[in-house]
């Protein structure tokens, strides 16, 4: 499906309890820089006259910006549709927001299958949290969808990793090429 929705699309933090192979903007476990939620508002508030309808939350990792919570609800108070790319280990931080109406959609980020996630995430039994984070979002109010990082090695699982994803309850997959910055270059 084609989308003509003007996003918005928001690193708040470089904070990551990961430090993935492929991550442009080379955030990780000491990257403790961080935007200001309200600062964020401000801008959002502005663009918001422009005609863009919807936020799009990535990072670092989303779930481990301090200020999250009242981002969104901030968000959704100036009308946007608030979605998150994660890679799935806070599963309980994204359920509260869930249940407290701020997201519309929730995409868990794959780098391939199981051995070429972890590799990539450098953290072993990643692919596996990603998966039943998943499972455990399925069934919620709130769109649940995937991101798969393409590269020459991924595509190679993409056919399986797909069936995977629809498998276990993905509602929307997209296909996100890995930039050459940050750590992938």
């Amino acid at each position: 499906m084609l989308t003509r929705r003007k996003i918005v699309h928001i690193h708040p933090t470089r904070l990551c309890n990961l430090k993935c192979l492929h991550c442009y903007s080379t955030s990780g476990p000491g990257k403790h820089a961080s935007l200001d939620a309200d600062l964020v508002l401000e801008t959002t508030g502005d663009l918001r006259r422009f005609g863009y309808e919807q936020v799009s939350l990535s990072g670092g990792e989303p779930t481990l910006y301090p200020q999250l919570e009242h981002l969104c609800e901030g968000l959704r108070g100036q009308d946007y549709s608030v979605s998150i790319i994660t890679n799935g280990w806070n599963v309980r931080k994204l359920q509260s927001l869930i249940v407290g109406g701020v997201l519309h959609s929730v995409a868990v980020s794959f780098d391939g299958l199981e051995s070429l996630h972890d590799r990539i995430r450098q953290r072993e039994g990643a692919f596996r949290a990603a998966i039943a984070s998943v499972g455990k979002l399925r069934n919620s109010p709130c769109r649940v969808g995937a991101v798969i990082s393409v590269t020459y090695a991924s595509m190679l699982d993409l056919t399986e990793l797909v069936d995977t994803l629809l498998d276990v309850g993905v509602s929307s997959i997209q296909f996100h090429p890995v930039a050459e910055l940050g750590r992938a270059s």
